[in-house]
C-alpha cells in the first residue's frame, strides 16, 4: 500500500480506497478513481456571496486535486466509486459500508484478513470543526471537520491496530487511541467482499 501522491493532495478516502482495491487484486490509480468513479461536487457561489457545496454523505465535496479546494466524503460515495470500478473490471467483488460496528466486529474482520477503510482524524487527535463552512444544496449550513482523515486498517495485535496511512505509510496505532477516535468519527468503515 503506497502513500498519497501530489496529484491528489486531498482525498485520503480515495487514496485509502485505491489501496484497498489493490489489496483485492484490482490496482487502480487514485486519480482515475477520483476523476472517473467518485461522485463529487465542487463549490458554487450564490449572487449574495454564499458558498454552496455538496453533502459529504452523498458526494466528495470540493476539488481534491487542489491544495485548498478539497474537503472529503463519507462511506456511501466511496462504496459507489468502488462498486462502479469493480463492475467495470468485470469483478464479482463488491464494496460495502459496515459503519457502526463494534470493536469486536472490527477485530473479527481483521482476524479474517479483511482490511477496512476507516474514518479517523489526523494524528488521532479529537475531531475539530473547521472555521470554514458552506451551505448544502437544501440551504442547510454545513460545518465540516478540519482534521478528518482516512486510513486502511489491516491488522489487530498486541501493538494495537496496523494501518496503511496515505500520509504516514505503515503505522501501528495504540488500540485505545485508535478506537476512541474511530468511535468519535462515527465508526465509519468500508470493506470489499468477494
Amino acid at each position: 500500500m503506497q502513500r498519497q501522491n501530489p496529484q491528489l493532495p486531498n482525498g485520503c478516502e480515495v487514496t485509502s480506497l485505491a489501496m484497498l482495491l489493490g489489496w483485492a487484486g484490482y490496482p487502480v490509480e487514485k486519480l482515475e478513481l477520483y476523476e472517473g468513479y467518485l461522485p463529487r461536487q465542487d463549490f458554487t457561489e450564490t449572487p449574495e456571496g454564499w458558498k454552496v457545496g455538496g453533502n459529504p454523505e452523498e458526494v466528495y465535496v470540493g476539488d481534491a486535486t487542489s491544495e485548498l479546494g478539497g474537503w472529503y466524503c463519507f462511506e456511501e460515495p466511496i462504496v459507489e466509486a468502488a462498486n462502479a470500478y469493480l463492475q467495470d473490471q468485470g469483478s464479482d467483488w463488491t464494496a460495502e459500508a459496515v459503519s457502526g460496528l463494534s470493536q469486536r466486529q472490527l477485530n473479527k474482520y481483521l482476524t479474517n484478513d479483511v482490511p477496512l477503510v476507516a474514518w479517523v482524524t489526523l494524528d488521532y487527535t479529537a475531531p475539530v470543526a473547521s472555521l470554514r463552512y458552506w451551505y448544502l444544496n437544501e440551504n442547510t449550513l454545513y460545518n465540516p471537520y478540519a482534521n478528518l482523515h482516512c486510513v486502511v486498517v489491516v491488522e489487530h495485535g498486541e501493538d494495537g491496530y496496523l494501518t496503511a496511512d496515505p500520509l504516514e505509510g505503515w503505522q501501528w496505532v495504540e488500540e485505545s487511541i485508535f478506537w476512541d477516535i474511530f468511535d468519535a468519527m462515527g465508526r465509519r468503515a468500508v470493506i470489499i467482499n468477494e
